[in-house]
């Protein structure tokens, strides 16, 4: 392994929570990586709730759901993240040479982790009436 594979900071789960804290390592100047098992960033707000009106993020009175993850993203594009999205983390362990991080895809090296993953990646709950799964995605 090449001390170049090594981050400074990993960060499981790319909503508000992980974004702010790739924001946090990125003026630190830490090479940061983010692993999050959706396919884009924003968390639940941003996949569930884009629509939503947030009142509790510092610095706005007010702010949509969707437009608090964009503004995230264009906070932070400013330094080198590295985003792996569509990953599940599996396990990860201490080593001498710092943390071995498995997903589902890959295997990742870093001196540090955060978890942020809130309520993880999730899935819609299915109706569970007699005859649901002859409609099931009919719309």
């Amino acid at each position: 392994m090449d001390a170049q594979d090594i981050y400074d900071i990993t960060i499981i789960g790319a909503g508000p929570t992980g974004l702010f804290g790739a924001f946090y390592a990125g003026m630190r100047r830490l090479k940061t990586k983010v692993i999050e098992a959706l396919p884009e960033p924003g968390g639940q707000l941003g996949v569930l709730y884009p629509e939503k009106i947030i009142y509790d993020v510092p610095g706005y009175p007010e702010i949509q759901a969707d437009e608090l993850v964009r503004q995230q993203m264009k906070q932070i594009s400013r330094f080198p993240i590295t985003f792996c999205f569509e990953e599940t983390v599996e396990q990860f362990e201490q080593t001498e040479s710092g943390l071995v991080i498995q997903t589902d895809k890959a295997t990742h090296h870093s001196r540090s982790l955060v978890i942020t993953s809130g309520i993880g990646a999730f899935a819609p709950t299915k109706l569970r009436v007699k005859g649901a799964k002859r409609l099931r995605d009919m719309g």
